[in-house]
């Protein structure tokens, strides 16, 4: 089950982002950070971006039926979401968190993980869909930042243009409202203390490169994007190493 989740959020996330490729590729030839990606410099055609993201999703809907029907629909909901949240960004400023609702990876896969599993349980999986959410809406705000400059250029919108100069204090809202739902969910759960644990360890890691990153500096920006990686793999990790604590094989 774990590799069919691996396989089919990796195949989903590669779909997002040629989707994506493909929507602003006439954007991203007028912004330096994305003005090499293939589509905008010209070095694939838009058919064959088509027939790459047909593959794609081939894959994804081969791995989707291998699942319970009630995993089968939850998934099919987030399609059309994927394909029309590049578009938010032009008439919305609050485009980070619609990408947070139609996350592919960590956020849908919270409510398809546990159904896939376990009768659905809104108690466990809502909180852990919220912190999903609350936490991709914080690295995409910070990677927003790098390109900040452009996008008023262009006139397109975004929680940095929106928020300005408080943008920080909200940054940490949201990592106060990803620690809360965190919580929420262990409790729901009934979760160990390794859970908890590793808990604490992701949101004391997200204050900090909050803390840390200069909002003005897109190495700073880009930096904290990649750190999140990290958190993922540290929350990860501590809802295995409890679930193996409380229930070993």
């Amino acid at each position: 089950m774990l590799a069919l989740f691996g396989a089919g959020a990796f195949l989903m996330r590669g779909a997002g982002c040629t989707v994506n490729d493909i929507i602003d590729r006439d954007i991203d030839t007028n912004v330096l950070r994305t003005r090499h990606r293939p589509l905008a410099r010209g070095s694939i055609s838009m058919w064959d971006a088509a027939k790459f993201l047909g593959l794609q999703l081939f894959g994804a809907l081969a791995i989707l039926l291998q699942l319970n029907p009630q995993t089968v629909f939850i998934g099919s909901c987030c399609l059309g979401p994927v394909f029309a949240y590049p578009l938010f960004k032009r008439f919305t400023y609050w485009s980070q968190i619609m990408l947070g609702i139609v996350g592919v990876t960590l956020n849908w896969g919270a409510l398809m993980g546990y159904s896939a599993i376990h009768a659905f349980n809104f108690s466990i999986c809502l909180p852990l869909y919220l912190a999903g959410v609350c936490q991709t809406v914080l690295y995409d705000s910070v990677y927003s930042f790098q390109d900040i400059k452009y996008d008023k250029q262009l006139g397109l919108k975004s929680m940095p243009i929106l928020l300005g100069d408080s943008s920080k204090s909200w940054l940490y809202g949201f990592a106060a409202g990803m620690s809360a739902c965190l919580a929420v969910t262990g409790l729901a759960s009934s979760s160990g203390l390794v859970y908890f644990a590793g808990a604490g360890l992701t949101t004391m890691r997200v204050f900090y490169l909050v803390w840390k990153t200069n909002l003005s500096d897109p190495q700073s920006c880009f930096t904290y994007f990649k750190a999140n990686r990290d958190i993922g793999l540290l929350l990860f990790a501590s809802i295995a190493l409890d679930r193996f604590v409380i229930s070993p094989l």
